[in-house]
């Protein structure tokens, strides 16, 4: 077994995001001079993260505690699905860290719009965004991650006319 050193970083909206080292890896990285850590994968991985955030308004993400928006299949521990919601409900994000282990049951009336919704998949390794097409904002509706590496499912408001995520 590999000793880890985890820490946690707590976004306004309640998403959380977990970052194991081992210690090894810790011990370099404070060798390491910050600017040569700017191109480590952890810092373009963070960048992607920020890219994502500011290409929505996340100022108004509520966290999902009591499970309203994602009703089933959240996990729990290093499995936990990390959900929120936008105050306004024109946008929900769910860090998925299984990937396709586990399908999301997620209760669309949660999104606030008549119109219907768009899905995205942000995979936070690459940085790559796909699109998970259109559905309505009716019912429960459950959302399986394209594999099993860790993904960001993003439901818009399809009135909202947000743009591509990290955009």
């Amino acid at each position: 077994m590999i000793p880890f050193v985890a820490a946690s970083v707590k976004a306004r909206g309640g998403l959380l995001l977990l970052i194991r080292l081992t210690v090894a890896q810790s011990r370099a990285i404070r060798k390491t001079s910050w600017q040569g850590q700017m191109s480590s994968a952890g810092s373009v991985g963070h960048s992607w993260f920020g890219k994502l955030f500011r290409s929505r308004e996340h100022w108004k993400l509520r966290p999902d505690l009591d499970h309203t928006v994602v009703t089933a299949g959240y996990g729990s521990g290093s499995s936990l699905s990390s959900t929120s919601r936008t105050s306004d409900g024109k946008s929900v994000i769910a860090y998925i860290p299984n990937g396709n282990a586990t399908a999301l049951t997620v209760d669309m009336t949660n999104i606030t719009d008549g119109k219907g919704t768009k899905v995205w998949w942000f995979n936070p390794a690459t940085g790559d965004v796909s699109s998970g097409g259109n559905c309505s904002n009716r019912g429960l509706r459950c959302f399986t991650a394209p594999d099993s590496n860790d993904w960001v499912l993003i439901i818009d408001a399809a009135s909202a006319k947000l743009p591509l995520p990290t955009r």
